[in-house]
């Protein structure tokens, strides 16, 4: 399984992970060699970019579910391998709320936290954020609040070979 292009060239072109700076505290980027499920790694993520659609809809239409969680199909997941497959726990936010990298299917390369056994970390517009403009936000949200003045503009996701420069 290969890592997505956008953390292998944060890994690669940033560093290996530490501490960041936050908005309301520091949050961690675990390096390369802490970071988890690796064995689950290359197994189907659970959620589907369709059912994060038809979720998300939901959810704006009803509200957050009574019970918080919005996939209760990853809940058997973080009972059995303490996260979902198809993922690698990359981090964590200062409420040790889990984050995770999607590493297959169609929502491969985006982030998730694991607060309420799983959210996706979205753009205003309802999008799952990939690995670098989530960084980006994060550290926007440093610099202007959680609701500053910059709308993030997402670029096609980076290649390889735009990474390695060939």
């Amino acid at each position: 399984m290969a890592l997505p292009d956008e953390y292998r060239g944060f890994l690669r072109e940033v560093g290996n992970g530490g501490i960041m700076p936050g908005h309301y505290c520091d949050f961690i980027i675990h390096p390369l060699a802490e970071v988890r499920g690796g064995p689950h790694a290359a197994t189907p993520f659970p959620v589907t970019a369709k059912r994060l659609r038809a979720r998300m809809r939901q959810r704006a239409a009803e509200g957050w579910p009574a019970e918080g969680v919005l996939f209760p199909e990853l809940e058997p997941y973080w009972d059995q391998i303490d996260q979902p497959p198809g993922c690698l726990v990359f981090g964590q936010y200062p409420s040790a709320d889990a984050l995770l990298l999607v590493t297959t299917g169609e929502l491969r390369g985006s982030v998730w936290c694991g607060v309420c056994l799983g959210v996706p970390e979205l753009t205003r517009a309802g999008e799952p954020l990939g690995f670098l403009p989530w960084f980006a936000d994060t550290l926007d949200e440093l610099l202007h609040g959680e609701f500053g003045p910059v709308e993030l503009k997402h670029a096609a996701p980076r290649t390889s070979s735009e990474v390695d420069g060939s």
